[in-house]
């Protein structure tokens, strides 16, 4: 650039001379700034993020990163060449902003944005049961989704086989910052026919502005159902009433799942076995 102005031209010799002027002009050269991975990152909290911007067309480029008001980088910046990054580790609630990338070459800037948008989605739904599945008893059924965010539009479904046996949309105060712990319960009681049937518990965290992944999570239990011991039944041969010196069977039977273990005792004159 400090080469522009105007520059002359004369011919002269003895008899005259004749001049012309020519104005150049020399502009900066053209550079571009590229920030990835684009214009919006969905950052899972305490996972870590990379926001890189980079320089083409400039070959002593200067970088400063800030938020859309100024408040702290909550991360570190490596600046080396035509690159600048900004390293989010581990993801925070702080993070949630929108970071600017300024780049400096020569007497001109650019300026680049990204938005880092903010979730929480990290393992399966964990279903769990009150006590022993018996028939005929009644049990809870509990399923939970931890430390998620936000919560607000969470679907949380039990299914059993491909019956919807329940389901709820979550809303909640979207301001709200906080990893929580979504729970839904359902009473059920239990037949032997749910021996061998599937519970199904998928969970959808659907965010459409977002590209999260995965956006579904899902947890399955096989249920199996005991039943407690039944017609129990008591077989004496050749009789209950028999001879001093004479030999007896006492066959003990019960049904059961699982099968039932046989226990003999004998009852004393005081009540006791």
């Amino acid at each position: 650039m400090e080469d522009s102005g105007i520059y002359v031209c004369e011919g002269v010799n003895l008899v005259g001379k004749d001049r012309k002027e020519v104005k150049l002009i020399v502009q900066e050269k053209m550079f571009t700034v590229e920030i990835s991975p684009g214009s919006q990152i969905a950052a899972q909290i305490g996972n870590s993020v990379v926001l890189t911007c980079d320089v083409m067309c400039c070959e002593s480029p200067s970088f400063s990163w800030r938020t859309h008001i100024d408040s702290p980088l909550n991360g570190k910046v490596r600046s080396k060449g035509s690159k600048s990054t900004l390293i989010l580790s581990p993801v925070r609630f702080e993070n949630k902003h929108f970071y600017l990338c300024t780049v400096t070459c020569g007497h001109k800037k650019l300026e680049k944005v990204i938005q880092v948008a903010l979730y929480s989605f990290p393992r399966d739904p964990e279903i769990e049961m009150s006590g022993l599945l018996v028939s005929g008893n009644l049990v809870t059924v509990s399923w939970k989704v931890p430390d998620v965010y936000p919560f607000d539009w969470l679907e949380i479904e039990l299914l059993k086989g491909e019956s919807i046996m329940k389901n709820k949309i979550f809303l909640a105060d979207v301001s709200k910052k906080s990893l929580e712990t979504k729970r839904l319960e359902m009473i059920f009681i239990p037949t032997t026919e749910d021996t061998g049937k599937v519970l199904v518990c998928p969970t959808k965290l659907p965010i459409d502005e977002m590209e999260l992944e995965p956006k579904q999570r899902q947890s399955t239990q096989v249920l199996y159902v005991n039943v407690a011991p039944g017609d129990t039944t008591l077989l004496v041969s050749p009789s209950s009433i028999l001879e001093e010196g004479r030999s007896v069977n006492m066959t003990c039977s019960s049904n059961g799942l699982p099968a039932s273990k046989i226990l003999w005792s004998r009852l004393l004159s005081n009540g006791d076995l």
